[in-house]
């Protein structure tokens, strides 16, 4: 059973009871495992279900293989049999390694991308194979490293696009994102702005003078009340600007 992403991130109330007797049809088959024949049931919980109830992965049958369609465990209860069944965290299917044999495993989280949905990207450091997940990639200079050898200075902002910094381009003074002196987060300009203008009250120092370009200057409490209002007019008249031009 393969369900649209659409159904499954927002899965409605009808989706939850399809779900649920989706699972007792299943389970009242007592279908074995092609591998170890045990009754796949027996092998888990009582609460284990044939779909998957995670985040993110919610909706997704589990242990058949959706092209021979054979069934399969992923414990064998401790007894020495391979696992035969791979979850390709990209196509988000399963497989069993007789119709999917060439796959690649995730050196730091040990998903598996099958070979139809292409392969894992090398770290030119370390040189082990990686996901697009635990790869990161400069915002300036393009190089990719894994999170392991290469941590990215990156904007926190929760609606930003990802705008980062390796170390070497955050050293060379490349300004798009800034380390706040005080807080010690990291914001590109346009989160920076989104984070701290909102409400000056509230706004950590050094992201406030990294904002308004004051440095390590001494100012009086009328020269930045003066700095923020110029800010602020600064600003609605950018935002007045883009409007214009849509």
């Amino acid at each position: 059973m393969q369900l649209p992403e659409v159904w499954r991130s927002n899965p409605s109330h009808a989706l939850r009871q399809l779900l649920e007797k989706f699972h007792q049809v299943m389970a009242a088959r007592r279908l074995c495992c092609s591998t170890c024949n045990m009754v796949i049931n027996d092998v888990y919980e009582e609460d284990h279900t044939w779909y998957d109830d995670r985040d993110g992965w919610y909706g997704l049958q589990r242990h058949t293989c959706c092209n021979c369609v054979k069934n399969f465990c992923d414990e064998h209860e401790g007894r020495d049999v391979a696992i035969d069944i791979i979850f390709c965290s990209e196509c988000k299917r399963w497989f069993c390694t007789s119709c999917v044999p060439e796959y690649e495993t995730c050196h730091r989280c040990s998903d598996c991308i099958c070979k139809a949905c292409g392969e894992l990207e090398e770290c030119n450091r370390c040189q082990e194979s990686f996901c697009r997940q635990c790869m990161q990639r400069c915002t300036f200079c393009d190089e990719a490293q894994c999170r392991v050898c290469k941590p990215l200075v990156q904007c926190v902002g929760h609606e930003c696009d990802n705008k980062s910094h390796c170390a070497e381009c955050f050293d060379g003074k490349i300004r798009d994102v800034v380390l706040c002196d005080d807080c010690n987060n990291a914001f590109c300009n346009k989160c920076q702005h989104l984070s701290c203008s909102k409400d000056w009250e509230n706004a950590c120092v050094g992201c406030e003078r990294n904002l308004l370009g004051i440095g390590t200057q001494v100012l009086t409490r009328k020269q930045t009340k003066t700095l923020r209002e110029e800010y602020k007019r600064a600003a609605q008249k950018r935002e007045t600007g883009v409007a214009t031009h849509r």
